[in-house]
């Protein structure tokens, strides 16, 4: 039996010790941050505490001319290391609640970092913070120096923050929520008429008893489609609300109300037209290609199959070749030999319609025969 101080054991020893040393400064020489770690960054005594430096160390914008609340979202980089580093807004207001927020983040004390096989590594956090302007006296305050510190502790501040809180959710979860807005979506008729298409943003509220309420449109693209959407919204039923340390609270939500138009690609397609498309320098042309470039499968010579295959396929309006496919086939060896020999034709002459060039379908059959 071996001794633990043998030389096999202490070469296993510093083997190991010699790879986590490896893996620690791989970990630490990471250039690109990461989004998807085993273990997200967390803020040091949790959401409480983050709650609380925001509240003491945040200095409020002072802007007149925006409304009561707004939104900004920063993204920065933990390090393995703990440090705050990089913030960027990727949704904001004005550059005095950015850089009030930016410095913020700056100034955080060192974090829990990412971990990814149990090391450190860079990682990217998104914190979205909403700030809400105190009203005195009916009116809205933008003289920093009349702000009591009774109202500035009285600000909230909602904090989107992975993992912290259990998140307000649809019956039925994402998915669900995808599914209701589709069936009971109406695509207002005047949007319709001028395409109006995109997505409006509406932010509310989940109340305490999952009551979705205090609808607002955050963005939105008109037409009556912002007015659809808060219709939409409103239709919701009851939402299982967030909860912090296993207790219900009214949460923030944003969503999403897509206005997607169904269009047919294939409207502007003829089958018949004055002038029927040709491949370049005509039929004879064509033939010559076919048999140039054709190399007759192996597997289908072996067992003597022969036929035809027919590809359709559209000439584009530039003559380009689109949207191939097998009409009729006979195997697949023959039927993909056939698909690549025409998808590295050159362009067509396009086909015609009182003078101007459109959208033609094509159907070419492509005979293989043994000698």
């Amino acid at each position: 039996m071996k001794s633990a101080t043998s030389p096999q054991y202490k070469s296993s020893f510093f083997l190991t010790l010699s790879f986590c040393i490896l893996q620690l400064t791989l970990a630490l020489a990471q250039t690109e941050p990461l989004t998807v770690v085993d273990e997200l960054p967390g803020f040091p005594g949790g959401i409480p505490a983050l709650k609380r430096y925001l509240d003491t160390n945040l200095d409020f914008p002072l802007v007149a001319d925006l409304a009561e609340e707004r939104l900004v979202i920063v993204e920065f980089v933990v390090n393995p290391d703990g440090k705050t580093l990089d913030p960027k807004i990727i949704w904001g207001q004005n550059d005095t609640a950015n850089m009030a927020a930016k410095k913020l983040i700056s100034a955080m004390p060192k974090w829990f970092p990412g971990l990814n096989d149990d090391l450190p590594v860079s990682t990217w956090v998104r914190l979205p913070i909403t700030y809400y302007r105190p009203v005195i006296k009916g009116r809205i305050e933008s003289d920093h120096a009349q702000i009591s510190s009774e109202i500035r502790q009285s600000l909230y501040f909602d904090i989107d923050f992975p993992g912290a809180v259990t998140k307000a959710t649809f019956p039925g979860g994402a998915l669900g929520l995808k599914t209701y807005l589709a069936k009971n979506l109406q695509y207002p008729q005047i949007a319709k008429e001028n395409g109006v298409v995109g997505s409006v943003l509406v932010r509310f509220t989940v109340s305490k008893n999952g009551t979705p309420e205090n609808f607002l449109v955050e963005r939105g693209i008109g037409a009556g489609c912002d007015e659809e959407a808060i219709r939409l919204l409103k239709m919701m039923p009851q939402w299982k609300p967030a909860t912090l340390d296993g207790e219900p609270i009214a949460a923030k939500q944003m969503i999403y109300v897509p206005f997607e138009l169904e269009v047919n690609e294939f409207a502007d397609v003829y089958k018949v037209v004055d002038e029927m498309p040709s491949f370049p320098d005509g039929q004879a042309a064509l033939l010559r290609y076919l048999a140039e470039n054709i190399d007759y499968p192996t597997d289908a010579k072996e067992k003597e199959i022969q036929g035809m295959v027919a590809i359709g396929f559209i000439v584009e309006k530039d003559g380009s070749l689109s949207h191939l496919k097998v009409a009729k086939g006979i195997t697949k060896s023959c039927d993909d030999e056939a698909l690549r020999v025409i998808s590295l034709m050159p362009p067509w002459v396009p086909g015609k319609l009182k003078g101007q060039a459109v959208r033609v379908f094509f159907n070419l059959p492509i005979r293989f025969r043994l000698e």
